[in-house]
């Protein structure tokens, strides 16, 4: 029998790949949305947050036997960042709850901005962060007293095709593909960029060791390259791709009040997991294409 998961995010970058790659790997796929009237060809089975009830009747109805939460909120608007990030997970934490115990499987999505930076280590850089790391507590009661089985992924840079989030390496590869000037900071904070592809995968090996496994705690991992760099390195490697020196301006615009330059890495990959896609390849294709 076909297994059932359900997302929030579904509509995000993240989500619209993993909805994907689910029904293409033989999932009857469910999302809570905003908007009522949202369609895909990849999710069987859509409900609005808006619905009065929401969450107990798809419970009743769909029976799904994994939740995955991706939704999130980045804005400084306290109150949208406790409903994403807090009050969302835990009402669905609530309803899984009360389902039969197979069915008690959870996914929660985290950010490596909750753990701090090399010189701040576990302090979280914004209210964003810290809401999201106040989930864990919650986690944790749910896992012990209600006996969910949680699995927590901690995500890095993320980067793809059709990635409308304006991230700073789709802004490099316009710059030197459109051949404009590209006006960056200093360029030595480090980052670790997976391909969405790749983090796709790690909630699907997430989502089988979830079918597979009982959980006696909440499991922890981070989806993370075995590769960092710098955007100084990234500037770097598409000037190889370009075979020429695009026009980079560094210093041009200032860092972040807060910034993390030497992220942290204290949780272990997910089991079995392993980057099949590296970035300098990424970029290298990028650039050849626009050929």
């Amino acid at each position: 029998m076909k297994k059932k998961v359900i997302l929030t995010g579904a509509t995000g970058f993240i989500g619209y790949n993993l909805t994907k790659k689910l029904k293409e790997s033989g999932y009857i796929v469910g999302a809570f949305v905003r908007d009522k009237n949202y369609k895909s060809k990849f999710i069987d089975y859509i409900r609005s947050y808006h619905e009065s009830n929401v969450f107990s009747s798809t419970y009743e109805e769909f029976k799904p036997d994994i939740t995955i939460h991706l939704a999130t909120s980045y804005k400084n608007d306290v109150n949208q960042l406790i409903d994403s990030n807090i009050l969302l997970p835990i009402k669905l934490l609530d309803e899984i709850s009360k389902q039969d115990a197979k069915k008690r499987k959870f996914i929660s999505t985290a950010s490596y901005w909750q753990l701090g930076d090399k010189n701040t280590p576990n302090i979280p850089l914004d209210n964003y962060a810290s809401s999201k790391d106040a989930l864990y507590s919650f986690l944790k009661q749910y896992s012990y007293y209600s006996n969910v089985d949680i699995v927590e992924l901690f995500i890095y840079g993320t980067y793809g095709t059709s990635d409308g989030r304006g991230k700073v390496l789709d802004y490099i590869l316009d710059c030197a593909k459109s051949d404009i000037k590209c006006e960056l900071s200093k360029g030595e904070q480090v980052l670790n960029l997976v391909h969405v592809d790749d983090v796709c995968n790690a909630y699907m090996l997430s989502i089988k060791r979830l079918l597979e496994f009982n959980m006696d705690d909440v499991e922890r991992y981070g989806v993370y390259s075995k590769c960092s760099c710098t955007l100084k390195d990234i500037v770097s490697e598409v000037n190889k791709s370009l075979g020429r020196e695009f026009d980079v301006d560094f210093g041009a615009k200032s860092y972040r009040d807060r910034e993390i330059f030497f992220p942290q890495y204290p949780y272990g990959l997910v089991p079995e997991w392993r980057q099949q896609i590296g970035l300098f390849d990424y970029i290298n294709k990028s650039i050849k294409l626009n050929d």
